[in-house]
């Protein structure tokens, strides 16, 4: 998974899943941030709200949730 985006269908979050090397241990396992943000408005740069760290596969459970809610996935937005 490199970067990919998810919209609320019936609101203003936007949620941008991508990977965070920085964070990778030496293990190798995978580490994903989560952020999460909204468009205020065309002229103004987004307002981002949280990022969450999570691994491959909570992130992977974390989209398919967020499918399952409704979200779409769309364009990159920021």
């Amino acid at each position: 998974m490199g970067e990919a985006w998810l919209q609320q269908s019936n609101g203003p979050w936007v949620e941008r899943f991508h990977r965070n090397p920085a964070l990778e241990t030496d293990s190798g396992a995978r580490v994903m941030a989560v952020d999460r943000g909204r468009m205020v408005d065309r002229d103004e740069p987004p307002l981002l709200k949280s990022r969450s760290q999570l691994t491959l596969n909570q992130a992977r459970e974390h989209w398919k949730a967020r499918v399952k809610a409704g979200w779409k996935r769309v364009e990159p937005q920021w």
